[in-house]
């Protein structure tokens, strides 16, 4: 959502200064590396190989040890965090 706003602004301010070339620039270096890591996360995610398989079991049994050892609050915000990089 962040990016989307802040993709919103810049939009804005290159459309007041007709300067698009640089705004495609800008936003293709701020949005590239989280696109490529986003596509990758869900193709592991949704793979259904045993390599899929074992990534969520892993993720599971992570989860379900940071609830106990930190409550689920906790283990919620950890693994936000490492989702959204």
């Amino acid at each position: 959502m962040n990016m989307g706003i802040a993709d919103g602004i810049r939009f804005a301010e290159a459309v007041r200064d007709e300067d698009f070339n640089a705004y495609a620039a800008e936003r293709h270096r701020v949005s590239g590396p989280w696109v490529r890591k986003n596509q990758r996360f869900t193709t592991l995610v949704s793979d259904h190989s045993i390599k899929g398989r074992a990534f969520r079991s892993l993720i599971r049994a992570g989860y379900r040890t940071a609830s106990k050892v930190l409550g689920g609050q906790a283990a919620q915000k950890i693994f936000s965090v490492i989702a959204q990089g």
